[in-house]
């Protein structure tokens, strides 16, 4: 059995020794620290939040006619006729009339021709004349409610800072790296 190892297990302060026939090796483990760090999740940034125009409805009162006094206005016609200088010599036509009161047998005794002139023998001329105005009463005010649509608040945009986002993890760092450490036996 020379050479073959018989080996024993110590655990002493976390260290693991192994004990042989001929030398003894002694295993100190590694030490390591916990550390805690931040790492962003997300970068700050400023977002536009967008705030609609608030309306109402109101009623504004119209004015369709002011109240006013009603103006009559006073005119006369008058009519000036002048004789023709050629009115002998207008060109007209005969027209056959019926005379409704004939008592003759005859029909034809009863029709009778009338001279038409084409145009008038007499120059008649309608003049207007201003007489003057009298106030006479008064017209009432039409007055109508119509709705209006107001803006109470303008739209806006609103620029709103948002924090960055962290999150902590726990990371393991090597302080001390294990060692192996054989040493021989004493006799």
């Amino acid at each position: 059995m020379k050479g073959s190892l018989i080996l024993f297990i110590f655990i002493f302060s976390n260290s693991l020794i192994l004990v042989g026939q001929e030398e003894k090796t002694l295993y100190i483990p590694a030490e390591y620290d916990t550390i805690k760090e931040s790492i962003m999740v997300s970068p700050s940034y400023h977002k536009l939040v967008k705030y609609p125009a608030q309306l109402d409805t109101i009623l504004v009162d119209v004015t369709l006619r002011e109240k006013s006094k009603i103006l009559k206005e006073n005119w006369r016609k008058t009519y000036s006729m002048k004789k023709k200088v050629d009115a002998d010599s207008i060109p007209g036509v005969w027209v056959g009339v019926r005379d409704t009161n004939c008592i003759s047998l005859n029909p034809e005794d009863c029709v009778y021709q009338i001279w038409v002139p084409e145009s008038s023998e007499y120059d008649i001329k309608e003049y207007n004349t201003y007489l003057g105005a009298v106030w006479d009463g008064e017209i009432d005010a039409i007055v109508i409610q119509v709705p209006k649509i107001i803006e109470k608040q303008a739209e806006r945009v609103e620029r709103i800072f948002v924090p960055a986002t962290y999150k902590t993890v726990e990371k393991y760092v090597l302080r001390k790296r294990g060692k192996r450490v054989t040493y021989k036996k004493k006799e």
